[in-house]
């Protein structure tokens, strides 16, 4: 290597470096001088991304000391990602059942996405009901990188951040003007509209808006089933489908309509080249709904739906309910607001973090069982549960020679209110014309301070040892159940964390670590009382922490073009949150103990500036204990025990093309049937990802997923092959 290009990869690397924290991250890439010659210049040198989240400073992924993943805007890009489920999905370790929306149901090494903490630069996504995060919040076109770290992240995060963390950093304006606006169209109807731009005013001043609306005609995967009946006088003889588990099969919701709309606003003041102060505001909205539907019954050779509170008997003797209700699916919508405000100090390395969550309408509405046609137009029920969250986090750090200290504090408050009321249309959830005189309301609150701690001591240039903790005092509050009030409780949590890293190489690490995570009930398993709607359950405001002790073994290693990682995972948490039968209804308790371990493989390959090709594989299992489960150790079947992704990618000039494919076994009993409802069937899919850009501002995109047309059930059923073509334009 001659002497301009030692200075000038130096200089990069130290203009990558510089910055520390969550919130600004993404500067680092920004900021890089897009000069012609500097890219000529540096085009064999490949700078390893650089990530905040899983130390809270920024340090090269193969300094890291986690099997931790950076998905960039460009990845976003060539891929044709339309939302951020998409994005994490082909990653190790992740899985996403493809019969979910964009709500999240995000798994990672088996753990849910209660169970994953979820943050916009650096604050909190998780709701207040069930600790889900409402990603449909960030369209992509905003997203500058995606930061995924698996393993327990508590004793920096807290509550939530056990199976792992994801991190979705937001771009921001590093010229005068830029953006991208895109078009996409597909099967079912499928619409996406968006729009992204920053301006960057001065040295002082920068803003950023954003638009995306996607909507889509949707798939009929679902389907409703009846299990025979002994009561009841038999209306009629019918013939319906019959299932291996005895239940009938007696028709489909219809198609599920969805549309989502979001808007985003952002500015950012620069106090001088090291303060900054950034404010972002995000609302979106989400809606869906069940169409057209069909039945599987016929009586006397015709269609037939049959009518409430009236049983029939089948083909093969057996009594079953039927009614044009039982088809007519749900109505949901939810409303979100997201306040944000960053403040960094780089000089200083301060950095503050604050939000305000409110999610003000949350909840569906069905049509009551009275319902006497499917084509019901009238009164029905609303299940309503708004929520709202505050928190608010800063975090310092101080380099004292051999030492980095990080320390900092965090204060959170959640608050949900949960009410049933009429809607004078089942169609409309917002129709609301009360409930008598007074709705069921159910509700309560719950507050969170804690202090963290963390020192990165470098005993020598090969070896780095990570030690810290954090304690979390919490408190639930203010519960309350009509007029009657639930008692308030706390607890007090200590999550320490150690790792022990050797990096013989910069290219090369070897770590072990342990932590100790947990997490809080949700506000819905504490206080939610329903004796109606989906599932009837009694408040448990006595609910415990669920806590898990984390070890992991892991190895990093990069071979001139090729990429290898390998990471060995064991977890172990008591006092798991289950639903189990309790007077009459059901309620949640620390009833459990749940084990999970699993391998996981990353393959990375540059054949040549042209050809690439990436191999990930996971084996991962789970199992459960306790009086959850009958007092006996079952298998964990909701975690798919293998998890194979592989892909090859193509660059040629304007034109970039990825052909991927993905693996996931069965998620039930090895012995329960496949192919049919219900069902969590193995599955194999390939998709394909075309690009090309034609001018300097305009490119085409064209994609197919699942390109062999499978057929399976992800408990509901899957639709098979779909096209998607899309229009960008860059500035």
């Amino acid at each position: 290597m001659n002497y301009s290009k030692k200075m000038l990869l130096t200089a990069l690397v130290c203009g990558s470096t510089m910055y520390t924290g969550t919130a600004w991250a993404a500067e680092a890439a920004t900021d890089v001088p897009a000069e012609k010659t500097a890219e000529a210049e540096v085009a064999e040198f490949v700078l390893e991304p650089m990530l905040v989240t899983a130390t809270r400073t920024e340090k090269n992924i193969f300094q890291v000391p986690a099997n931790a993943t950076v998905i960039t805007k460009e990845e976003l890009h060539y891929r044709n990602i339309n939302n951020v489920n998409d994005a994490l999905k082909t990653k190790a370790g992740i899985y996403i059942s493809p019969a979910t929306d964009p709500y999240g149901n995000v798994q990672i090494r088996g753990f849910g996405s209660q169970d994953i903490l979820f943050l916009q630069d650096g604050t909190p996504l998780n709701n207040a009901w069930n600790g889900q995060p409402d990603l449909n919040l960030i369209p992509v076109e905003s997203i500058e990188r995606i930061e995924v770290v698996r393993g327990a992240g508590s004793a920096l995060y807290g509550g939530r951040a056990v199976g792992g963390v994801v991190n979705i950093i937001t771009k921001e304006a590093s010229k005068q003007l830029s953006g991208d606006v895109t078009l996409t169209y597909g099967s079912n109807s499928t619409w996406k509209k968006a729009v992204n731009i920053g301006t960057k005013l001065d040295d002082k001043w920068s803003f950023n808006v954003g638009y995306e609306k996607r909507q889509t005609d949707g798939f009929s995967g679902y389907r409703k089933t009846a299990s025979p009946v002994t009561s009841g006088i038999s209306a009629g003889t019918i013939n319906v489908p019959q299932m291996a588990n005895g239940d009938y099969l007696i028709g489909e919701r219809g198609e599920r309509k969805t549309e989502t709309e979001n808007v985003s606003f952002a500015v950012k003041y620069n106090f001088d080249k090291n303060k900054s102060l950034k404010y972002t505001y995000r609302h979106a909205e989400y809606e869906y709904s069940y169409n057209n539907p069909r039945t599987y019954v016929t009586m006397g050779g015709l269609p037939f739906w049959g009518a409430p509170g009236k049983s029939y008997t089948t083909q093969n003797g057996d009594k079953i309910k039927l009614a044009p209700s039982y088809f007519l699916g749900y109505n949901g919508l939810r409303k979100n607001n997201l306040h944000t405000l960053n403040y960094t100090d780089k000089k200083n390395q301060w950095i503050v973090n604050a939000s305000y969550q409110d999610i003000y309408r949350d909840g569906y509405s069905e049509a009551p069982s009275s319902a006497s046609s499917i084509n019901y137009q009238g009164e029905g029920t609303s299940y309503y549960y708004p929520n709202k969250n505050i928190s608010v986090d800063m975090q310092k750090t101080w380099e004292l020679k051999k030492h980095t200290l990080t320390a900092g504090a965090n204060y959170k408050n959640e608050e949900i209110k949960r009410m049933n009321l009429k809607v004078s249309n089942w169609r409309d959830p917002e129709s609301t014309s009360g409930w008598g005189s007074t709705p069921l309301i159910t509700g309560g609150k719950a507050r969170s301070i804690s202090v963290f701690i963390q020192d990165e001591y470098n005993f020598n240039k090969y070896f780095t040892i990570y030690v810290g903790g954090r304690i979390d005092s919490y408190k639930k509050y203010d519960g309350f159940n009509d007029a009657v009030k639930i008692p308030s409780s706390s607890f007090t949590e200590f999550s320490p964390k150690a790792v022990f890293e050797w990096h013989p190489q910069d290219t090369t690490s070897y770590y072990i670590s342990y932590g100790h995570s947990f997490n809080t009930p949700t506000l819905f398993q504490l206080y939610r009382d329903a004796n109606s709607g989906m599932s009837k359950t009694y408040p448990n405001p006595d609910l415990k922490p669920e806590k898990t002790d984390t070890f992991e073994l892991g190895f990093k290693k990069k071979i001139k073009k090729t990429k290898l990682g390998t990471t060995l995972f064991y977890s172990k948490t008591k006092d798991a949150i289950f639903l189990v039968p309790y007077s009459g209804r059901k309620r949640y308790e620390n009833c459990n103990e749940g084990k999970r371990r699993g391998f996981e493989l990353e393959v990375s390959h540059e054949f040549d500036k042209h050809w690439s090709t990436y191999l990930n594989y996971t084996w991962q299992e789970g199992e459960n204990s306790g009086r959850g489960m009958n007092n006996m150790t079952q298998q964990n079947n909701e975690i798919p025990r293998h998890l194979f992704q592989t892909g090859i990618e193509y660059k040629q000039g304007k034109f970039t093309g990825v052909l991927d494919g993905m693996f996931v076994s069965a998620r039930q009993a090895s012995d329960a049937i496949t192919g049919e409802y219900g069902s969590e069937d193995p599955y194999f899919v390939m998709n394909l990802y075309l690009n090309y850009k034609f001018t300097k501002e305009w490119s085409v995109q064209f994609g197919i997923d699942n390109v062999l047309d499978r057929k399976f059930y992800a408990s509901e059923a899957i639709q098979g092959r779909t096209y998607n073509l899309g229009l960008r334009y860059e500035f």
